[in-house]
């Protein structure tokens, strides 16, 4: 597997106990549901206007570790272990874990209030992924990486540019799609997880060192070369 890092950090790592998090909380959601006939994990643990009207505030977190479908599972679980690695060696362990948390949080309140009198529920890790790849492309702007386009074609870009197509999408996804009602993929959630990403940076890099980064961001850099680490060793 390919990872790319700045940084250097020895520590031991938290994103993979969050993939374990999220894997135990599906099977043992899918277990009570299938074979005991409860919905007691949506009914306390997924966010939704009905869940705060009754004082179940702790879900605009634990909405994150409950997933619909193995699909659901897989496409947050291998996004949040490339960009999870790479936060972890660029920030550490409890700036990766900050960086979850607060897009969860974030993406999950925009989507409260977009959606106050929906009657649905939001769950899932993408709002916290969401922020871990805003994050990682503001870290890296030139980093190349190789992405299926309509899940078939591959093309190589620059993480800038897949940050404006994040960006692109997911506005687009909520302006056109979500608010009309025509989707209910929780775009707003995205965009509030993405944005969360950024703003972390941008705060933890304020001053000459945030001038510095933005200049890198618009140029190509010839100071600090990033390196790649083909390796899964910590």
């Amino acid at each position: 597997m390919a990872h790319f890092s700045s940084k250097r950090h020895n520590f031991h790592t938290l994103y993979p106990h969050l993939l374990y998090a999220l894997v135990i909380t599906f099977f043992l959601n899918h277990f009570i549901k299938i074979w005991m006939g409860s919905n007691l994990f949506e009914n306390y643990a997924a966010l939704s206007s009905l869940s705060i009207r009754n004082g179940y505030l702790w879900t605009v977190i634990t909405y994150a570790f409950l997933h619909h479908g193995c699909l659901h599972l897989l496409t947050n679980g291998f996004a949040l272990y490339f960009a999870g690695h790479t936060v972890e060696q660029y920030a550490g362990p409890y700036h990766f874990l900050g960086i979850f948390i607060l897009s969860s949080l974030f993406g999950g309140c925009l989507w409260l209030c977009i959606g106050w009198s929906v009657t649905g529920v939001l769950v899932g890790a993408s709002a916290g992924v969401m922020g871990l790849l805003g994050y990682s492309c503001m870290a890296f702007p030139h980093q190349q990486i190789a992405v299926l386009l309509f899940f078939f074609v591959p093309v190589r870009l620059q993480l800038r540019t897949l940050l404006l197509l994040l960006f692109t999408f997911e506005s687009a996804g909520f302006l056109f799609y979500e608010i009309p009602g025509a989707s209910f993929i929780a775009h707003s959630a995205h965009l509030g997880g993405l944005i969360t990403g950024v703003l972390y940076f941008l705060i933890q890099h304020q001053g000459p060192q945030w001038r510095d980064h933005w200049y890198k961001y618009f140029h190509h850099s010839h100071g600090r070369r990033y390196r790649i680490h083909f390796s899964d060793k910590k």
